[in-house]
Order: structure tokens, then C-alpha cells, then sequence
């Protein structure tokens, strides 16, 4: 149970970075059209910056095939 609070803390933090800090992540465009990431703990944050704002799009694992994961998504 530790080890699941402290990814999802991780998590939070994550967002509380993105909050802050909007071009903290690194652009993916293989992924999608101004999609950025940022890693929190073992996870994956997808967002798009729009209008002053953050919006996360996905959360994934990190040793989850994050390719098939968007082509999944794409359809």
C-alpha cells in the first residue's frame, strides 16, 4: 500500500509541477499536435497546453509501450 501512495503522490506532484510550471514537459508531437510529457515516478503525464491552462490528456505507466498505448487511442 506505501508503494501505491507514493506513485500516486508522485502523481500529484507531477501535476502540481505542471500547475506551475506549464513547459516543464518535453514535446511529443509523434503522439499528437502540441502534446507534451512530463514524468512523474513510474508514470507518464500527456497534456496539451491551451488558453493559459493544462490539460492532461493520458496517464501512463512507463514501461507500458506508450506507441501502441497512443495507436490505441487514435484508432
Amino acid at each position: 500500500m506505501d508503494v501505491a501512495n507514493g506513485q500516486v503522490r508522485k502523481v500529484w506532484q507531477g501535476i502540481a509541477l505542471l500547475a506551475q510550471q506549464p513547459t516543464a514537459g518535453k514535446p511529443v508531437p509523434q503522439y499528437g499536435e502540441g502534446l507534451c510529457v512530463v514524468t512523474a515516478g513510474k508514470y507518464l503525464l500527456y497534456y496539451h497546453r491551451r488558453k493559459g491552462a493544462v490539460w492532461i490528456v493520458q496517464i501512463l505507466a512507463g514501461e507500458r509501450d506508450q506507441r501502441r498505448a497512443f495507436s490505441s487511442v487514435k484508432g
